[in-house]
């Protein structure tokens, strides 16, 4: 008998889709990227209140730096033991998945979904990107201290090792 105001101002809702991939292997099924978008379209035009889910054991290492910055949009997850650094900025519904790394001095898009045991590193990742599972995206590697950009839409395929810029749209392997 809630009225939609009420029901809104009532329940935290999340985005119950992930990106995982196989539309691309197979070419059949719906495509669970675009799903992912329709929903947190709705969930951003019905302005309801979109909770981050965050695991109680991130690692969050804001004693190595006292200049410490994280911002965090909404509609985040970040799984099991992740580790996080300084200079860090994810965006609205980003999925961090398990076990993975975020380094200093990255920036994550919008909808930015990282594969388990992936380490990302002076990386600066536009909206709409996959990382696959067990990646490395990094930059800044040496003393060059320069980031790496990461066009939206892009993906980055399981496995891979990321140390130059990707152009949006476009498949890292």
């Amino acid at each position: 008998s809630d009225s939609t105001e009420e029901f809104k101002q009532k329940y935290d809702f999340f985005p119950g889709s992930f990106w995982a991939g196989e539309q691309n292997l197979q070419q059949r099924g719906l495509d669970n990227g675009q799903v992912r978008l329709e929903r947190i379209n709705l969930l951003d035009q019905s302005g309801v209140n979109v909770i981050n889910l965050i695991s109680p054991s991130v690692l969050y290492f804001p004693a190595f730096n006292p200049g410490y910055k994280l911002t965090i949009g909404r509609g985040v997850y970040i799984g099991e033991h992740v580790g996080i650094a300084h200079h860090i900025t994810i965006g609205d519904y980003c999925y961090i998945d398990n076990l993975s790394a975020v380094h200093s001095d990255v920036q994550l898009g919008r909808n930015v979904l990282v594969g388990i045991r992936s380490t990302l590193a002076h990386a600066d990742i536009g909206d709409n990107v996959r990382v696959g599972l067990n990646c490395t995206v990094a930059g800044g590697l040496g003393n060059t201290r320069t980031g790496l950009t990461i066009g939206p839409g892009s993906t980055i395929w399981n496995g891979s090792n990321v140390m130059k810029d990707v152009p949006a749209d476009s498949m890292y392997v």
